[in-house]
């Protein structure tokens, strides 16, 4: 996704030993990498979302109109986004969004805790930059909104 200062974000799915620019992420399952680049592709920063017991993975992301990224992804058990630790309701799956400023810093993380989505989650942002949340539980359709701050409304 192309940055108003001719950066860009990034994100992608690695296992095992993979180098991304300035870091080495080595693990034994699926982890979700999600990074900011200056207008010369050098890494400005990056986060690695961790499922702590078995794999991850990102599904879609969006800016607001401030800067920041909202980040949406799904994971087992447990995970770690930031300060936040996120743990699904042994339902088997489950979906998640968070908030990430401009420089980095992981603002907040929801766990959506309806359990067993499946991969077709969506999200985009308001004028208020309100996060609407959509995805599928079978047989649903559902919609979730959060404030700016992450406060579901």
């Amino acid at each position: 996704m192309q940055n108003n200062d001719g950066g860009f974000y990034a994100e992608c799915t690695v296992k095992g030993s993979v180098y991304y620019p300035d870091s080495l992420i080595v693990n034994n399952h699926t982890q979700t990498v999600l990074s900011r680049h200056n207008a010369n592709s050098d890494l400005i920063w990056i986060k690695i979302f961790d499922d702590i017991s078995v794999s991850d993975f990102g599904t879609t992301f969006v800016k607001d109109k401030d800067g920041s990224v909202i980040y949406t992804g799904m994971f087992n058990n447990q995970i770690q986004i930031g300060s936040f630790t996120l743990t699904e309701n042994n339902t088997g799956s489950e979906a998640y969004v968070c908030k990430i400023s401009p420089e980095g810093n992981v603002l907040w993380a929801k766990a959506l805790g309806n359990g067993e989505v499946t991969s077709n989650i969506n999200v985009t942002t308001d004028k208020s930059s309100n996060v609407v949340v959509a995805y599928v539980l079978p047989p649903k359709n559902i919609l979730i909104k959060f404030d700016a701050q992450g406060n579901k409304l």
